[in-house]
């Protein structure tokens, strides 16, 4: 267990349940040390892997000035995972190996902390691992289908200040909420109307 500033944490726990394991993603300061640890029943350390976050599209990724580099796991396809840079967001399909930058291209929330990412989603009892919300100051984008579709700018987005959190329903991927400094703001349509 390794100490210090700390990054963002995620954990799959059913990319290995036959084998009754889970696989824990940390980072330390700007993704040092990211790395992807198997752990089994017992609470066991089983692997360690340290992905390349190789960038097989796009420029280099440039890391946030402060010491959070968000990151998030598909809800729906654990092996998937997205990275906030200050230049772009970007997309890994295989746990973390290789990355590619999303258009369009722009800097994610967060030196602080922020959380301005939604990944993955569900509507109408099917699955939709290409649902991607994310957040850059007060402008809020979406994604629905598969890449290289890019981003689109949700324009009714009513906020003013940074976004610093996004959480969808966990069954209707169309209910979104997006938290900043002093409101709360709710979407039923997919960010098409807000209150």
């Amino acid at each position: 267990f390794y100490q210090g500033d700390g990054d963002d944490v995620a954990i799959d726990p059913t990319s290995l349940s036959p084998q009754n394991q889970s696989i824990r993603y940390e980072a330390s300061n700007n993704l040092a040390s990211f790395g992807r640890l198997t752990y089994d029943i017992a609470n066991n350390l089983v692997a360690f892997v340290q992905p390349n976050l190789t960038v097989i599209s796009g420029p280099p990724i440039s890391l946030p000035s402060g010491t959070i580099t968000p990151f998030k796991l598909n809800s729906v396809d654990p092996t998937r995972l997205v990275f906030g840079g200050s230049n772009a967001l970007y997309e890994s399909l295989d746990q973390g190996n290789t990355i590619s930058a999303l258009t369009p291209a722009f800097a994610v929330n967060d030196p602080l902390g922020h959380s301005a990412i939604a990944y993955g989603g569900r509507s109408g009892g099917t699955n939709n691992a290409n649902v991607l919300y994310a957040a850059s100051g007060s402008m809020m984008f979406l994604r629905t289908t598969a890449p290289p579709a890019a981003l689109t700018r949700l324009g009714g987005y009513p906020g003013t200040s940074n976004v610093n959190a996004i959480v969808v329903d966990p069954n209707d991927f169309t209910s979104v909420y997006a938290i900043d400094a002093s409101h709360v703001f709710h979407s039923g349509n997919s960010g098409g109307g807000w209150t």
